[in-house]
């Protein structure tokens, strides 16, 4: 099996049989699409079974629990694919997503992620293309949020197998940054393809919109967690003015003296300036 697609639902009737048309329609045709549902009260499994029905690609499951990243980790447990592809369910694949993405995957081995650039549509339309090509020190950019679109994305299984990597249930609404970070921090490669493969719906249902704060928040404690990572591994251990920089950024930060986002900023040019690497 080439890809997994993965796609965790809860009440999308309204959206979700655009999303499984376009993976239906897509090029690459070695693929399963695992769908789990998250206690959906609507028809969205209803539409998802007619899917199955007519195409053994698709498998449905459901969570007993309401837990976004249980629900994920859910089809991590049945994927059998080489890749995992991401996308939520109001999305849209290009129809050549899959094969344009599991191919750059089969000749660069040394990629744990890929994703694309996107564009969005709905309530507001545009396009998002801030990354192109590697990540350069992807521990260090995450600092200021993720490089990647999450439904653009696609995972190497092997890697979330060896280093038993799984959506961490405690974040729930910034569950794709977390496992951004904590690849990252097995040093995971990371990479953007320059072209667009995704079409990200935006509306007012949507759970970032909904749940902004919620977000917010546990994006926060993903940055925190990453400073802390990067200042325990000692990175620096040449330069004593650089630790006791990060040592009193580290402080201002927990004290709540520097608002964060100017702690992660400095942090970041620091480490960059300097041409620290891990």
């Amino acid at each position: 099996m080439r890809v997994s697609v993965i796609i965790s639902t809860y009440n999308g009737e309204k959206y979700i049989h655009e999303c499984l048309d376009s993976i239906q329609n897509q090029t690459l045709s070695d693929f399963e699409v695992i769908i789990v549902d998250d206690m959906s009260k609507d028809n969205t499994i209803s539409i998802a079974n007619e899917y199955r029905k007519k195409d053994e690609r698709f498998h449905i499951y459901k969570n007993n629990i309401h837990n976004h990243s249980d629900t994920l980790n859910l089809g991590l447990k049945h994927a059998r694919g080489k890749y995992v592809a991401r996308i939520d369910q109001d999305d849209i694949m290009e129809k050549e997503r899959l094969e344009i993405q599991s191919e750059f995957m089969d000749a660069n081995k040394f990629i744990s992620v890929c994703g694309s650039w996107i564009r969005y549509f709905g309530i507001k339309n545009g396009c998002w293309n801030k990354f192109s090509g590697e990540i350069y020190q992807p521990l260090f950019t995450l600092l200021l949020g993720t490089p990647l679109f999450n439904p653009s994305t696609m995972i190497r299984r092997s890697f979330l197998d060896k280093n038993k990597i799984y959506y961490n249930k405690e974040y729930s609404y910034a569950e794709d940054f977390k496992i951004w970070s904590d690849i990252a921090k097995l040093n995971g490669r990371f990479y953007v393809i320059p072209y667009y493969l995704t079409q990200y719906r935006i509306s007012s249902e949507q759970a970032s919109s909904k749940h902004y704060e919620e977000q917010y928040t546990e994006a926060l404690s993903i940055k925190n967690n990453l400073l802390n990572h990067i200042i325990e591994k000692n990175i620096f251990p040449e330069n004593d003015k650089i630790k006791k920089i990060f040592k009193l950024l580290n402080d201002y930060n927990n004290d709540g003296f520097i608002k964060p986002e100017i702690i992660f900023q400095l942090a970041y040019d620091i480490l960059m300036s300097n041409k620290i690497s891990i």
